[in-house]
């Protein structure tokens, strides 16, 4: 299978040599060093050292208003069924007016900023974050409505799919999102309203909104997520919340903070990824070094978390859990480092 990968990704690459242009060649990964204790103790199956997430990555324009993303997650078992477990993003888009088309494989629609960040940079995360299928097989069509606001439509294979509680072999479920992004300056939000289809012919709804205020020695995102199916209450029984900051007092020093509670109160197991009575707090704070004046593709991390509550997935987190963690993560520019704008000036 590894050689596989690599005769798939050899073959992109020079197939895209005859594109009019590549914009992005890289292959990045992190590694951490984890020390943790539950209860006091030393927990030795959450401690040691673990790589996360080497991915390669290109993208490219085919056409002035046709371009393409292609990443593939290099450390991700396959199943036997299908290769395309392990590529994140493998998607073609047609830009034409104030009109987008996406095809292939992309983020699910959903109106949380915790979801759009990329995986190496999430340290701790919620328990629906962790869980969450959030790339998958679809179309999309994204109307600009003013600025840089998009209100977008997508239909594609339900992420309930790849749910390891999903008692159906049945792979031909669907989901159906309607997203809203906006910008304003330093303002930014998400709305979004999906239906997931978690067993065929029955549907969990999330509506989440996301909001966002970036300015240059500050970020803070907060995220709400509720999830609810028919003949359960609509509001407040099963949700999370998420809010992260990152204070940026120097170019080179990020303080980073943040908070995320998930709970499930329902009567009946229709979320698969935040499971009935979990009611589960992650609070975590650190520290970014970015160690080179000359790049951001180098940085040195080391943070800590305390997680208390209940779960009945103990897999992740359990109660009264420290965690230290430190690591590096690091890209590799292969379009800087080869040069590449001699050959594909970006647009």
């Amino acid at each position: 299978m590894k050689h596989l990968t690599i005769l798939v990704l050899l073959a992109i690459v020079s197939t895209t040599a005859n594109a009019q242009s590549i914009t992005r060649l890289e292959l990045g990964t992190r590694l951490d060093l984890n020390e943790q204790w539950v209860d006091g103790h030393y927990y030795d199956d959450g401690s040691g050292f673990n790589g996360q997430y080497l991915r390669f990555r290109i993208d490219g324009t085919i056409l002035p208003n046709l371009k393409f993303v292609y990443r593939q997650r290099l450390n991700k078992q396959n199943s036997d069924a299908s290769f395309f477990d392990s590529v994140d993003f493998m998607k073609l888009m047609y830009y034409t007016g104030r009109f987008c088309f996406i095809a292939g494989k992309d983020d699910v629609f959903v109106g949380n900023y915790e979801n759009d960040r990329a995986a190496y940079d999430v340290y701790f995360y919620s328990d629906v974050w962790r869980q969450f299928a959030n790339k998958e097989f679809g179309f999309s069509i994204g109307f600009n409505t003013y600025g840089d606001d998009w209100l977008e439509a997508q239909v594609g294979q339900s992420p309930f799919c790849r749910s390891e509680y999903n008692t159906s072999d049945s792979k031909n479920m669907y989901m159906y999102n309607l997203r809203y992004r906006l910008k304003r300056g330093i303002l930014g939000a998400m709305l979004s309203e999906s239906m997931f289809e978690y067993l065929p012919g029955k549907y969990i709804n999330y509506l989440c909104l996301g909001l966002k205020l970036d300015i240059p020695v500050f970020l803070l995102e907060f995220d709400y997520v509720n999830r609810y199916t028919r003949g359960e209450a609509f509001f407040g029984t099963d949700y999370s919340v998420v809010a992260n900051t990152i204070i940026r007092p120097w170019r080179h020093v990020h303080f980073t903070a943040k908070y995320a509670f998930d709970s499930n109160n329902t009567d009946y197991e229709h979320d698969y990824y935040v499971l009935r009575n979990t009611a589960l707090h992650v609070v975590s704070a650190g520290i970014e070094y970015y160690p080179f004046r000359q790049t951001h593709d180098i940085r040195l991390h080391a943070l800590g978390a305390y997680a208390w509550g209940r779960s009945p997935d103990t897999t992740y987190h359990q109660d009264h859990e420290w965690t230290i963690k430190v690591g590096i993560t690091w890209i590799i520019d292969f379009y800087k480092l080869l040069k590449l704008e001699r050959y594909f000036p970006k647009d």
